[in-house]
């Protein structure tokens, strides 16, 4: 039996194997005037324009200040923040959404993104024991179990899988699962969808600490759920802390008032050790995670959908764990959404040429030609084109769909799309 699968294994190799030829050299210097042992592979060539990209005049992609994101969520603005509700019916009414949550935290919860379920837990995390993670590691076989596995199923594991999350972190393994098997987008771009990624979660942060300490009356300064209702009508999650053998709920967090140290129940009417200690308003992972899905959105646009999906999940984890009011979500996504408007501007402004998926060339063009056609492309308008209400429409490189094919070229969606990092 042994033998005859070393012999499978062996033809199933040697199927990719080429054709070994004795080496030829191409060491004529006058080949299309390009130096000795010229670099002469025919093909699509990898952004041989890249190096010029911090050439020419057009702004390059930088952190979004404060105050060009207030211009739109400011009164009147695309994405205009209201100040957070003080009268009594609209608080006790965010209250006792809370306290129903809290009574169904280990009910079973529809719209969980398939980015959340195709990835072990992060660190500190808790997850139904019943519940598998996806089998393998294989991230091929990730892509096609896609939407099969189930690791949050709960109110509580989603509130606790974001927890003490990296800020971003989801939307970085969201990336990587739409980045692999990808070589036809160059290393270099990929970078530059990180580097946008990034700062966008950057800026949104900053944005919100801004909301939540420097607006003054009526937006910062907020109360968290607990600092209004401090009847405990509603348990605060994180005031179990997660216990050395996984569980959640026999290990009472430490509860640290001005004097001794208390362990054990908290007596009424002093501080949650479960709840941040910044203002609630906004929420900051309804902000970095509404910045983070706008601009991976931009690139990959057939994903907005389940991107949506994992911005609200994130959001919506801290009401679950009763961190948070709904207006404090609802206020972190639209300055997420003005934060990640704010890139996609520089992105579509930076004046860097579209990625050219599928334009072989017989050689690759001369240093100049290259030069000269790069620093065209970033001193032009980008392509934009003018409505007739105003608006402006610029180019830019969308990804489209992964390409769904081996390393071997063989074609599953009828498209050959096998090339080299």
């Amino acid at each position: 039996m042994e033998s005859i699968q070393n012999t499978a294994i062996a033809e199933e190799e040697s199927a990719c194997i080429p054709a070994m030829h004795a080496p030829t050299y191409a060491n004529d210097i006058s080949l299309a005037g390009r130096p000795k042992a010229a670099y002469d592979i025919p093909g699509i060539q990898v952004e041989d324009e890249a190096g010029y990209w911090t050439d020419g005049p057009n702004p390059l992609i930088h952190v979004v200040a404060v105050q060009d994101v207030l211009t739109l969520t400011g009164a009147g603005g695309k994405f205009e923040i209201k100040p957070y509700p003080t009268d009594r019916a609209t608080l006790d009414a965010e209250i006792l959404e809370l306290k129903r949550m809290a009574a169904h935290r280990d009910d079973p919860l529809s719209g969980i993104s398939d980015f959340i379920n195709t990835a072990p837990p992060p660190f500190g995390a808790v997850y139904n024991i019943n519940h598998s993670f996806p089998p393998v590691t294989n991230i091929n076989q990730w892509h096609t179990r896609r939407g099969q596995d189930v690791i949050v199923a709960t109110g509580r594991e989603l509130a606790r899988h974001f927890e003490s999350e990296t800020p971003g972190l989801s939307h970085r393994h969201a990336l990587n699962i739409l980045l692999f098997k990808r070589p036809d987008i160059s290393p270099i771009r990929q970078a530059r969808i990180w580097m946008a990624l990034d700062i966008a979660i950057y800026s949104a942060l900053i944005a919100a600490w801004h909301y939540k300490w420097g607006m003054g009356k009526d937006f910062s300064y907020r109360q968290r759920p607990y600092e209004y209702d401090r009847n405990q009508n509603f348990r605060v999650l994180f005031d179990d802390a997660v216990c050395n053998d996984g569980t959640f709920n026999k290990c009472a967090r430490y509860l640290r008032p001005i004097g001794p140290v208390v362990i054990g129940p908290r007596p009424q009417g002093l501080i949650s050790p479960g709840t941040p200690r910044h203002p609630a308003y906004p929420s900051g992972h309804s902000t970095y995670s509404s910045a983070a899905s706008t601009i991976l959105k931009y690139f990959f646009p057939n994903e907005a959908a389940e991107l949506d999906k994992l911005s609200d999940n994130i959001g919506e984890a801290r009401l679950w764990a009763g961190v948070h009011w709904r207006s404090d979500h609802d206020a972190g996504v639209l300055l997420g959404k003005a934060v990640g408007q704010r890139v996609r501007e520089q992105l579509e402004k930076d004046c860097i040429a579209d990625a050219d998926f599928a334009q072989p060339m017989a050689h690759p063009d001369p240093a100049d030609v290259i030069k000269a056609r790069a620093l065209a492309r970033r001193r032009s308008d980008c392509g934009c084109s003018q409505a007739a209400d105003g608006s402006k429409t610029c180019d830019h490189d969308t990804v489209p769909a992964r390409p769904n094919t081996d390393d071997c070229g063989n074609t599953i969606d009828g498209s050959v799309q096998n090339f080299v990092f």
